[in-house]
């Protein structure tokens, strides 16, 4: 992302003074650095506890804060591009020195898209997040005690019926028989499953199906299930489908040595 290096040498005045401009512009770099910075850890954290209200919403503040100071500085530099365009026209700004300020603009736009379309995401998100808990917790109000779970998957997603349980645990069964897992292995992956589920309000069958494909190509549970979560929001980002986004996550991570963050 630019931080504003592209238009270094050339003036530009606010209220007719060239050295707030320039303040301007650091003090909204030095906030989107710190919301950054902010930002990394929440979804660090997240990886370890992805239900956590308390970080989502976190999140959430934090991309709207980047949001607002995205389009101040978006507005700065439009100002900017105005003024320089008058002294290039004037003789007083180079071709160079305009266009380095238009890709500055385009730079900060296309991180403000990008900002958006990940709050839109953990919007929904913590919203699937808190429809459930509420959900779960009126079924009980209403039966009057805590229901004994079919499984670990359906306690995560409130009311599951027996028949998805067994489904899901039919795909477990899959999973333990073609990798050889042990049963803390196959407990870890259960509980992979259910964050994500959790998270983006797929179901854990479909899930299932997904990490069948994943283990099948072998390699390490954490990792596995890193590049589960990270493949899951880039199909929500995208609205790709969720199988050729690990397909396509999978070869990229092996062709170019990339990390699944």
């Amino acid at each position: 992302m630019s931080y504003g290096k592209q238009i270094k040498g050339i003036k530009i005045e606010i209220d007719g003074d060239s050295s707030k401009f320039k303040e301007a512009l650091e003090k909204m770099n030095e906030k989107l650095k710190e919301n950054r910075a902010s930002l990394k850890e929440v979804e660090r954290l997240l990886r370890f506890d992805p239900k956590n209200t308390e970080l989502l919403t976190q999140k959430q503040n934090l991309l709207k804060n980047s949001i607002e100071e995205s389009k101040k500085k978006l507005d700065l530099l439009k100002e900017a591009e105005r003024q320089v365009q008058e002294q290039f026209k004037d003789g007083k700004a180079s071709q160079e020195q305009y266009e380095a300020v238009k890709r500055e603009i385009i730079a900060t736009e296309q991180e403000l898209k990008y900002l958006e379309k990940r709050l839109a995401t953990s919007d929904v998100s913590l919203a699937k997040l808190t429809e459930t808990l509420d959900s779960t917790g009126k079924k009980m109000e209403s039966a009057g005690k805590k229901f004994a779970p079919v499984s670990a998957a359906v306690t995560a997603l409130g009311a599951v019926s027996v028949a998805q349980a067994a489904k899901y645990e039919s795909a477990m069964k899959e999973i333990q028989a073609v990798t050889g897992y042990t049963a803390d292995e196959m407990a870890k992956i259960d509980e992979g499953i259910r964050d994500i589920a959790v998270s983006t309000g797929k179901s854990i069958n479909e899930l299932a199906v997904d990490t069948k494909m994943l283990v099948e190509q072998g390699g390490d549970i954490d990792l596995m299930m890193s590049q589960m979560q990270h493949g899951a929001d880039l199909a929500i980002a995208t609205n790709t489908d969720w199988g050729v986004t690990f397909d396509f996550l999978s070869a990229a991570m092996k062709t170019f040595g990339y990390e699944s963050d």
